[in-house]
């Protein structure tokens, strides 16, 4: 059975007919109703290998409307809308269905979610921890004025940004008793392949050394492209800039199965996650170097 990021096509398709139902059943109002209705699994249910279903999934159009009232899932989630929402989000999660690049204006969408949110959540206590954050992020801010050395500042400045982030989501996220930080996995993350010396400025990102080993991590790569999993691509910093991590290096945003293709592609390199976990190549990945990977 053809797969899309790892998960099978199947899955996929329900996944989908299950957010839709739960969607329409718990509206937000008839802006999302509009923008819902003539989303369909047919093609998807109908693709006969990994391409087509790839092509399937990007025609829907579902990943772009639900990036766009992530918030809204995040909600359904936290509160296990109907006994089940939280069960539907973390099967979306497991092939990212709600990844995707994000307009930041504010429409009529964001309206009515934020309206549906703030009419069935708990709004005291939310407010109570956004001030406790914001205080926190002031008492971080003197100890980065008082704080000259470079790493120390940095460590600093990455609680700093990571309060301030927090306090960002669980605003205008408008959750009641939650942080939108479900327990759940997803399948694209930040991968890289660490250089040494590129986090001390030993080693810049202009040496030829480096330019050389991201073009070739591009090679890896690109059979995943038309596969769907793999984003955006570059070199600098692994990992979230709101969490303490030194590593720097070619970074990419892709599945596990591609991190694990440029990881048997280059043995003498070491490739790591966002957390820092080192990536090993699976024997899957060190059979298929030479051949597109994802057929079905």
């Amino acid at each position: 059975m053809p797969s899309y990021r790892g998960v099978d096509q199947s899955v996929v398709a329900q996944s989908i007919v299950d957010i839709l139902e739960l969607l329409k059943k718990n509206s937000s109002g008839s802006v999302l109703d509009s923008r819902l209705k003539d989303i369909s699994v047919d093609k998807i249910l109908s693709a006969q290998n990994d391409l087509e279903l790839a092509q399937a999934v990007s025609d829907s159009g579902i990943k772009g409307r639900l990036c766009r009232i992530s918030e809204l899932l995040t909600f359904h989630a936290v509160k296990n809308t109907d006994g089940k929402g939280y069960e539907i989000f973390k099967t979306l999660a497991s092939w990212d269905a709600f990844s995707g690049i994000r307009r930041l204006s504010y429409g009529d969408m964001d309206k009515e979610a934020d309206a549906y949110i703030k009419k069935h959540s708990s709004l005291s206590f939310r407010f109570k921890k956004a001030k406790l954050i914001l205080s926190e992020v002031k008492t971080l801010r003197k100890e980065m004025l008082a704080d000259y050395d470079y790493k120390g500042m940095r460590g600093v400045f990455n609680k700093a940004a990571e309060h301030v982030y927090d306090g960002v989501l669980f605003v205008d996220s408008l959750l009641s008793d939650h942080l939108p930080r479900l327990p759940v996995s997803y399948a694209m993350d930040r991968y890289g392949v660490v250089v040494p010396g590129l986090s001390e400025m030993k080693v810049r990102i202009t040496d030829p050394s480096v330019i050389e080993l991201s073009d070739k991590t591009e090679l890896v790569l690109k059979p995943f492209y038309d596969l769907d999993e793999v984003g955006s691509t570059g070199i600098g910093h692994i990992g979230s800039i709101y969490k303490k991590n030194d590593q720097f290096g070619v970074v990419f945003d892709s599945t596990r199965a591609a991190a694990e293709a440029v990881a048997a592609a280059f043995p003498q390199h070491q490739v790591i996650d966002s957390k820092g976990n080192v990536i090993k190549p699976s024997g899957s990945a060190k059979q298929n170097l030479d051949k597109k990977p994802g057929m079905a």
